[in-house]
């Protein structure tokens, strides 16, 4: 080709090039403003949806959130469950959920947890059941099936835990239960709040506030009558787990059987993988599990060294630990005496006071034995027994 053409050609190609970049920046913007209004509508259809579903379901809150209201049924009795169960457990099975909580007195004085006091069990149209189980003679077969049934889905937070608790104080075992916390992870961020404990998505999704009564979960579940919070707070939560569960499947888009059936089961856990346990021959951690937890909370050293504190006579002062021992030692108010098979001190100068003979504690040895079962493994210190009366445990 002659050099005109090639410069006509050159000429067209940078006109199109001209017209080719506009051409595409405006495409770009216009996509993009296509994808914000799209995202903006989304959230805001969510939130109609969500508003509307509340709005939907609130009045049956309000019974509930009603101290006075009958919402709750306590049985504590052996004839009040026979009355009670078969008309809750009918409406359970014909909706195929409820909702579990289980309640037990916390860590007394002496660092012991209570055995199971309260077993609640509710559907989400604010009817619970709250079963005394310690007023009972025996758990009936009909209440062991039921929980044991995987077509009835238990709905709970940290549901996992009353698993464990019912397997190890009533012998039942829990089938069936469902985390709500993997149907929060389903949901788009705009629907749900970040926490993602029980009150936290009540309040979220429900407008269902109840943090007032937060501190009546550590009250005593075995008093002989529960008071009116007590009922009030162990009833909400049953059925606000119940009722989470159906409004997030609701959000979902899927019907409550086919969004749980894959997380039956399942722990919720929120590790750095983020990895889902399934419990498959025992829900939740067995006792066995449990105890092999415990090693790492005992002590790897022992409490008692039994070192030896002597006058400059020669005459036993205490036993102590090696750390006082290392503080007179290093402080030049101390000689090393011994150091096999245990550490012997001697003060370098007159103590203003000598051990008498009420003072004898301080002078014997102690053993790193547990005073309840005499194991030398295994050991954790309990500061419950006060200085005054170290004495009377000699003989441990």
């Amino acid at each position: 080709r002659t050099m005109s053409e090639r410069l006509a050609s050159y000429a067209t190609l940078r006109n199109a090039v001209r017209l080719a970049v506009p051409l595409a920046m405006a495409a770009t913007l216009l996509v993009c403003f296509a994808l914000l209004r799209r995202k903006r509508q989304q959230r805001v259809t969510n939130e109609t949806l969500l508003s509307r579903n509340v709005e939907l379901r609130k009045h049956k809150y309000k019974k509930v959130a009603d101290q006075s209201a009958p919402c709750a049924t306590i049985i504590d009795s052996d004839a009040s469950l026979a009355e009670h169960w078969p008309e809750f457990e009918s409406r359970a099975r014909q909706l195929g959920y409820c909702g579990l909580d289980c309640e037990w007195r916390w860590q007394n004085e002496f660092g012991e947890v209570g055995q199971l006091a309260l077993l609640q069990l509710a559907t989400d149209d604010g009817r619970a059941l709250l079963i005394r189980v310690q007023r009972l003679t025996v758990v009936p077969p009909q209440l062991e099936a039921f929980l044991a049934d995987r077509t009835v889905f238990k709905f709970g937070v940290g549901i996992d835990g009353d698993a464990n608790k019912l397997a190890i104080d009533l012998g039942c075992d829990l089938s069936g239960w469902v985390d709500i916390r993997h149907l929060a992870d389903r949901l788009p961020p705009d629907l749900v709040c970040h926490r993602r404990g029980l009150k936290p998505l009540a309040n979220h999704m429900l407008s269902v506030d109840y943090f007032k009564l937060q501190w009546v979960a550590r009250t005593d579940w075995e008093l002989p009558c529960l008071t009116k919070q007590q009922v009030l707070y162990s009833a909400l939560d049953a059925i606000t787990g119940a009722m989470l569960a159906v409004e997030m499947s609701i959000l979902i888009g899927e019907s409550v059987e086919n969004l749980c059936t894959q997380f039956i089961d399942v722990k919720h856990t929120t590790g750095p993988a983020g990895q889902q346990q399934r419990q498959t021959d025992f829900p939740g951690p067995t006792a066995t599990q449990l105890n092999k937890k415990l090693p790492k909370f005992a002590r790897q050293n022992p409490l008692y060294h039994n070192c030896q504190m002597l006058a400059p006579d020669d005459e036993l002062m205490c036993t102590l630990d090696k750390r006082k021992a290392d503080w007179y030692t290093e402080r030049g108010l101390a000689t090393v005496v011994s150091t096999d098979p245990i550490l012997i001190i001697r003060l370098n100068f007159e103590p203003s006071g000598r051990p008498r003979g009420d003072q004898a504690y301080y002078l014997a040895e102690r053993d790193n034995r547990c005073v309840v079962c005499g194991s030398i493994q295994g050991l954790q210190r309990k500061k419950i027994v006060p200085r005054s009366l170290g004495g009377t445990f000699l003989s441990c």
